[in-house]
């Protein structure tokens, strides 16, 4: 995928926990650059995840502690012609998705 979501995005049930405090990388994730593709290896997980733009954007971002209302800024500032209810989705999806394989954790 390239850029935001603008259709085809995971709709968050209602049971899901709400996304406070603080997230980070977690310890022993490689992260490789491939062309315009951004790829993660989790090494305890024996997985491979392929990032689109935003998603790549949030990534790097959480190289430090960062909010969902701070992620959902840095996203509105590099793609300024996205719908903010859109970026907003978008980054709870991501965070969600980056929580559920275990790439990302609490700060």
């Amino acid at each position: 995928m390239s850029g935001p979501r603008r259709d085809g995005c995971r709709q968050t049930p209602e049971n899901d926990p709400p996304l406070t405090g603080r997230f980070r990388r977690r310890a022993g994730v490689a992260e490789r650059q491939l062309d315009d593709k951004c790829f993660l290896a989790d090494n305890a997980g024996g997985t491979i995840t392929v990032l689109n733009q935003m998603a790549t954007a949030i990534w790097r971002a959480l190289g430090k502690p960062a909010t969902i209302d701070e992620l959902v800024e840095l996203a509105a500032l590099v793609f300024p012609g996205t719908d903010r209810a859109v970026i907003e989705s978008d980054v709870g999806s991501i965070l969600r998705d980056l929580l559920s394989e275990s790439l990302i954790v609490s700060a």
